[in-house]
């Protein structure tokens, strides 16, 4: 089939890329399971099927003469699907046995890439200039040049190519390949990962981390994750229309799964849910990055976040109290994205079990230890913002005098007192330095 349609032609180029996507993936095996027991063999070893119902081993040659539909598509976009397939698999992989050994689920492995799922995108190296190079035509608009070539079997010999005329939001670093995403009508130049600066990395910082406010260091610094108030609104407004889809759907006697106008809700929800996500974890990267720009090491509390995200429903039995509130609290914890940040933190500052560069240490009266002197009330904390000690008056931001605490704790080593209901202590420390008796300026927003 030969066509001047544009639009045709990126289609093509997705299919071609998944159908040698789907032919490594056929490749990768699976356990067989007997009454939920692995089946093992002789040796003791899993008995290992193929994923597929059947394995393609080919060249790209081989592919092209077998499959008449790849047999103009340039090598750059047929080459990138094996890096693709087996990185994405053996991050899987590791990703399992990571969370199995922490007592998680592991989650399900990658699959096979369906057209009928909206699996509409496909990848081509740069490789040096050689394909998917990228023009700049304006201040904030670019074109990508995707080059083939038909084969010589055909009537129509020559060169082609197809144009993405792109909106620039940031400057292009030096690439290493582009993803077209025609879903989400989005080009991603994909560049390697830029190296944190760490000459100017000195001493230990603490982190308090909290849900009004995402973090808290010790030097004074507020970071607050962007407000997306317009955007949550328009999610909320989405899930009520999905609803009422599937209501009339269902009143109706119809498959509300398939219903066209469902499935068009969904796919704007998904897209809103991404866009939201895209700009927190935007802006929690440039925080870990800058932190770890200034820092040599990090010290943050050991927060159970599963732990403290579960529900309060209860049971039938014993039904749970203040359900809508906590429920508030969790959807509050899990938007901070605590483990995120410690995740960041961890590769960005190249810390290691042999050589860590974050600690975590006990949050135990944290929040009611005054930084100062060591008295340790729960009076202390006035509200959430505002932290006033008792004895001896000092003045300061409740989560700063938090983070100040939990780096304290790590260098000095102070102890947390027995827990006694209205107990109230004075914990001997290493003195402190001299603070000023009013709230740090607040730096980050």
């Amino acid at each position: 089939m030969f066509s001047g349609n544009p639009q045709r032609v990126a289609e093509w180029l997705c299919d071609g890329y998944r159908t040698r996507f789907n032919q490594y993936r056929s490749h990768r095996c699976k356990s067989v399971y007997e009454n939920g027991q692995k089946v093992l063999d002789d040796t003791g070893k899993p008995v290992l099927v193929p994923i597929g119902s059947s394995v393609v081993t080919l060249r790209h040659t081989q592919a092209r003469q077998q499959f008449p539909h790849l047999a103009a598509i340039p090598s750059n976009i047929l080459q990138a699907p094996e890096r693709q397939e087996s990185t994405e698999w053996f991050s899987a992989t590791k990703r399992r046995k990571t969370l199995i050994s922490q007592g998680k689920y592991g989650g399900a492995m990658p699959g096979f890439r369906s057209r009928k799922r909206g699996d509409r995108r496909f990848s081509c190296w740069f490789n040096g200039g050689r394909n998917a190079v990228f023009h700049r035509t304006g201040k904030r608009s670019g074109m990508v040049v995707i080059r083939g070539q038909n084969p010589t079997s055909v009537s129509r010999k020559g060169r082609w190519e197809v144009r993405f005329h792109v909106t620039v939001s940031q400057d292009i670093r030096p690439y290493t390949s582009v993803q077209v995403d025609l879903s989400a009508n989005r080009v991603t130049f994909v560049s390697p990962a830029p190296a944190v600066d760490r000459s100017r990395a000195t001493g230990t910082v603490g982190i308090d981390r909290g849900v009004v406010h995402a973090a808290a260091t010790s030097d004074g610094e507020l970071f607050d994750l962007p407000d997306t108030t317009p955007l949550d609104n328009r999610i909320v407004y989405v899930q009520k229309r999905m609803a009422k889809s599937r209501r009339v759907a269902e009143t109706e006697g119809r498959n509300w799964r398939i219903a066209s106008r469902y499935r068009k809700l969904r796919s704007l929800h998904a897209e809103l849910q991404r866009h939201r996500a895209a700009i927190k974890n935007d802006a929690m990267h440039k925080f870990t990055t800058e932190v770890s720009r200034r820092s040599e090491e990090v010290v943050t509390e050991a927060l159970p976040v599963k732990s403290m995200t579960k529900s309060a429903k209860g049971t039938v039995e014993k039904p749970g109290r203040n359900v809508r509130q906590k429920a508030g609290l969790n959807r509050g914890i899990l938007d901070s994205r605590w483990s995120l940040m410690i995740d960041q933190l961890r590769y960005k500052t190249g810390s290691t079990e042999e050589h860590p560069k974050v600690f975590l240490v006990n949050p135990a009266y944290t929040s009611q230890r005054c930084f100062a002197c060591g008295h340790i009330a729960p009076e202390n904390r006035e509200s959430q913002a505002e932290f006033r000690c008792e004895a001896c008056g000092y003045v300061d931001n409740a989560d700063v005098n938090a983070a100040r605490n939990i780096l304290a704790k790590h260098l000095q080593g102070w102890t947390s007192p027995p827990r006694s209901k209205g107990q109230t202590l004075t914990v001997s420390v290493v003195s402190a330095p001299a603070m000023k008796r009013k709230p740090p300026a607040l730096a980050r927003s």
